[in-house]
């Protein structure tokens, strides 16, 4: 082989292993252009969730080792619904009364009593002739707003009704449980007889059907 011969294959083969290189280069640096071209940026890390297992637990509130102070209702007199019983026993009275009624449960002047005992209701009428007959009646509006008769019945005045040792004139009448919470009492005192709930909403519109009579009110707290 001649030296001219040779250089032209020399020639050749390196222009062969040019395009090679050149080839390998190019198909490189296309998938490395389709790689970024396709890519998504990376999201950064997401911060740890906490647990609410992780959490320390909610204490529930500790009840109060005071009693509750009983919600009390101030009804507006000058505007009682027609249809509110209980708002119209609430607002009765007779400021022109002749006479008085003394209420009270087991003594004069308790107001604090438990609900796990009984208690015994006294009452007496003063102001007119011992002896009067006069129509008492008892309501109550318990804890719930339950609305009740207690008593209905004939005593006589200046007699002392209830459990009251060492006193003249003495009659023990009735007993009773009360509720939690706080109780409403109303005695109906009238010289003739009446039905309570008729009296109540005549009287409260200002036509009571009997003349002489009067009221007294009691409200206790129960624990």
């Amino acid at each position: 082989m001649t030296s001219e011969n040779w250089n032209r294959l020399k020639k050749g083969l390196l222009w062969i292993l040019s395009a090679i290189v050149l080839a390998i280069i190019s198909i490189i640096i296309e998938k490395f252009i389709d790689n970024w071209w396709d890519s998504e940026p990376t999201p950064p890390p997401s911060k740890p969730s906490v647990e609410n297992n992780n959490r320390p637990p909610v204490e529930p509130p500790k009840p109060s080792d005071q009693p509750k102070k009983p919600i009390r209702i101030v009804y507006d007199c000058n505007n009682i619904p027609f249809d509110d019983l209980v708002a119209q026993l609430k607002c009765l009275e007779n400021p022109q009364a002749p006479f008085t009624i003394s209420l009270w449960l087991d003594e004069h002047g308790k107001k604090h009593f438990n609900r796990y005992k009984k208690v015994t209701i006294g009452y007496e009428i003063n102001g007119l002739k011992q002896g009067t007959p006069v129509y008492f009646t008892l309501l109550n509006i318990s804890p719930s707003g339950q609305l009740s008769m207690i008593l209905n019945e004939v005593i006589e005045a200046e007699k002392i009704y209830g459990q009251l040792t060492g006193q003249l004139n003495v009659v023990i009448v009735k007993q009773i449980h009360l509720e939690a919470g706080q109780e409403y009492f109303k005695a109906i005192g009238t010289l003739k007889p009446i039905n309570w709930k008729a009296f109540i909403k005549a009287a409260t519109n200002g036509n009571p059907p009997v003349t002489i009579w009067g009221t007294v009110e009691l409200t206790v707290t129960v624990d």
